[in-house]
């Protein structure tokens, strides 16, 4: 196909991305306890339900849009935790995309960097499409059709700039969140 070819299917591509990221992104999040959903006023009840990381997001719905996009576009996608509740429970999380991390199993573990930062493992959560039999990293749905189009449709520079952080931080200030415990619930 040529140039016009591509871009045509390009835009048929991003239009399904962005059908299929609102239903869920626009789905009401809620934990259940007993088959009923806990109200705000009980004991268990976590703030991320309405914003994971309200320094990053707008809402709820601005995250699970990231997220599920991601997750489709590029086959996985990475949870980090920012703050903690005192009971070890993520109280505060942000998307990272996946060209931002680092993997690497050393020992029988595995290990992350973040932009060439260490971030420990039990603050990170990966989320794959589909497991590749023969590494660490997510294959996605579009994952076939570029590779059957070999070097006319390239794999995308994971190495670009950084959306996800809020302004004039940096991945020394995620960092220092993921591994500060937070004592109290907001």
């Amino acid at each position: 196909p040529n140039a016009a070819q591509w871009t045509s299917r390009s835009d048929i591509v991003f239009s399904c991305l962005d059908r299929n990221t609102m239903p869920l992104a626009t789905m009401p999040p809620y934990i259940e306890r007993a088959g009923s959903a806990i109200n705000m006023a009980e004991p268990g009840w976590r703030s991320w339900l309405h914003n994971p990381e309200p320094l990053v997001f707008k809402s709820w719905i601005q995250f699970m849009r990231q997220l599920t996009w991601l997750y489709w576009a590029a086959g996985e996608v990475f949870l980090v935790c920012t703050a903690r509740y005192a009971d070890g429970y993520p109280q505060r999380f942000v998307v990272v995309e996946p060209w931002l991390v680092d993997m690497d199993r050393t020992a029988g573990r595995i290990t992350y960097q973040i932009n060439q930062t260490p971030v420990p493992a039990a603050d990170v959560l990966q989320i794959t499409y589909l497991d590749s039999p023969s590494g660490l990293r997510g294959i996605g749905p579009l994952d076939p059709a570029r590779e059957s189009r070999g070097a006319s449709l390239p794999k995308p520079n994971w190495k670009v700039a950084k959306r996800w952080l809020p302004p004039g931080r940096s991945m020394s200030w995620i960092a220092a969140c993921s591994s500060r415990w937070t004592t109290r619930m907001l």
